[in-house]
């Protein structure tokens, strides 16, 4: 492991060298960090930043302001999105470290941070368990990320393996084991980070939903805590350690935490940044910024901190070009795409147009696409429900590879058939998850395949396994203990309906798809 490089060594950079390039700064705290540069390249760093000379001033925080950068829900978009209809990239990686450079980013000098939810989107990533991201995270010099509730998809060990690869802790500091034995915490709380001769203390949280939002047997051994107390624990202990500012990693609404406000600003707080919701929202209040940013790297935000006060700003990340320019990343993804080899790589189907990821049923058409599969694939069901949280993007139009599917369904989720009377099945419908295909309600009344349900009547509905183990607030399995799980993973029957489109030389298409999802509730 290569030698910690002491703060002192950092001053500012100058000349060619790029900031991934350069040494980290020491950490102390409940966090710990492995170096995972060569002791050659970090010695190399070293001499960079000492040689260099500058004729103006770079790029960068000026005086004793210090910079925090975020983002948050980056959901493995190495790659970043191609909107073909207005020709620009969105996100990724490329343009997250182009704007690190564009920004003057020295991570001696500046944090950079994550609010979880970081690997589990493309194939790329979720395939390999997030492993290209952890790397690019270590690359990039991040001081610390919170976990997100998609941290624990993959189980307890993957994530523990995920940790040990990571040069960078991982905070949950409302997490506790379900065991109240156990006195032991399984995440780290917090850490705390020196930059500019000031000490940030650094607090991460998880979603307290997590283990609604997650497959529940994956988090069954932990506890999900209410944020407030976390927070008043870990500020404290901070304040006493010497910090001298305070920053938030919540993955949730980072306004929740406003009226805390006057309480925390006492212990040091700055910034509040979150997670989640998967929408752009900020505020100022104050000398507190509060940023939510746009999921899968297409913005960050920038908290510049001086004289104990945080003044925000938000920058956003597309181009007009989809080169990779990176050398370095240029390789990671190369190397990845080797390691997925032939993986996932046969062609299911041709797809003529957009395919959207939308709220409700009748603008996804991706959820008609899964409801229309689902009913072909299992006969004895009547209706198909899937949760819209479950679909993770839009699809492109030409070939459709199985990678493609698995970029779009990532979890590892099966099927299973319920019997629910009609009360139930209203229930679960108004479900704001729910994606819904078979039945729909008309004139207030529920319809089922063309017909009202009668009072007294049942259906059998196929759901998703991590929808009747509770997930997302559902109660199948208390509906229907007895439920069936077909020991069949919810891709494969739409990667037959593709296929089965694809033999008959049919493509796909969003008035296809309508008319069909139509046809099964006419």
């Amino acid at each position: 492991m290569a030698p910690k490089i002491p703060h002192a060594h950092a001053r500012k950079p100058c000349g060619p060298s790029l900031p991934f390039d350069r040494p980290r700064r020491p950490m102390s705290g409940d966090g710990s960090r492995q170096c995972l540069e060569s002791p050659m390249r970090a010695v190399s760093s070293v001499l960079v930043l000492a040689l260099a000379s500058c004729a103006s001033s770079p790029k960068g925080s000026q005086g004793d302001a210090v910079r925090v950068i975020f983002t948050a829900d980056e959901h493995g978009w190495l790659l970043g999105q191609w909107k073909k209809k207005e020709k620009k990239r969105l996100g990724g990686a490329e343009l997250l470290m182009r704007e690190l450079e564009s920004i003057g980013y020295d991570p001696t000098r500046d944090l950079l941070l994550s609010g979880g939810d970081s690997w589990t989107g493309p194939a790329l990533s979720t395939l390999l368990y997030g492993e290209p991201i952890i790397d690019l995270f270590n690359r990039l010099n991040y001081d610390a990320a919170a976990l997100g509730n998609h941290e624990f998809d993959f189980g307890l060990e993957v994530l523990k393996r995920n940790q040990e690869r990571a040069a960078f802790p991982m905070l949950a500091a409302n997490v506790r084991w379900a065991d109240a034995s156990r006195k032991d915490r399984p995440y780290a709380g917090s850490t705390i980070v020196e930059a500019k001769g000031k000490k940030f203390g650094i607090i991460g949280l998880t979603n307290a939903e997590t283990h609604k939002a997650t497959a529940p047997h994956h988090v069954e051994k932990l506890r999900f805590e209410p944020y407030q107390g976390a927070i008043r624990r870990e500020a404290k202990r901070l304040k006493e350690m010497g910090t001298d500012a305070l920053v938030i990693l919540m993955h949730d609404d980072a306004q929740l935490l406003k009226p805390m406000q006057q309480e925390l600003q006492h212990l040091g707080l700055v910034a509040v940044l979150g997670g989640h919701i998967h929408r752009f929202d900020k505020a100022q209040m104050g000398g507190v910024a509060y940023c939510n940013p746009k999921d899968k790297l297409m913005e960050i935000c920038v908290v510049t901190v001086k004289n104990g006060m945080g003044r925000l700003e938000v920058r956003s990340l597309e181009s007009k070009d989809r080169e990779i320019k990176h050398p370095w990343l240029k390789a990671l993804i190369s190397k990845s795409q080797s390691r997925l080899g032939a993986l996932d790589t046969e062609v299911l189907g041709e797809l003529k147009d957009p395919l959207h990821a939308r709220e409700t049923i009748s603008e996804s058409h991706l959820g008609q696409l899964v409801g229309i599969s689902w009913l072909a694939s299992v006969p004895a069901a009547k209706v198909a429900i899937t949760n819209h949280g479950a679909i993770r993007q839009d699809l492109e139009p030409g070939q459709i590879t199985r990678r493609h599917l698995r970029s779009i369904m990532p979890f590892d989720n099966d099927l299973v058939v319920v019997t629910l009377t009609k009360a139930q099945l209203k229930s679960a419908m108004e479900n704001k998850q729910s994606l819904t295909t078979g039945a729909d309600f008309r004139n207030g009344d529920l319809w089922v395949g063309g017909h009202p349900m009668a009072e007294d009547a049942t259906v059998r509905v196929v759901v998703n396994s991590f929808m009747y183990a509770g997930g997302n607030d559902y109660e199948f399995k208390g509906f229907d203990p007895e439920g069936t799980l077909l020991h069949r993973s919810w891709r494969q029957p739409v990667a037959e309906f593709l296929k089965g489109m694809l033999a008959r030389k049919e493509p796909l298409s969003r008035e296809l798809l309508q008319q069909r999802w139509k046809a099964l509730n006419p």
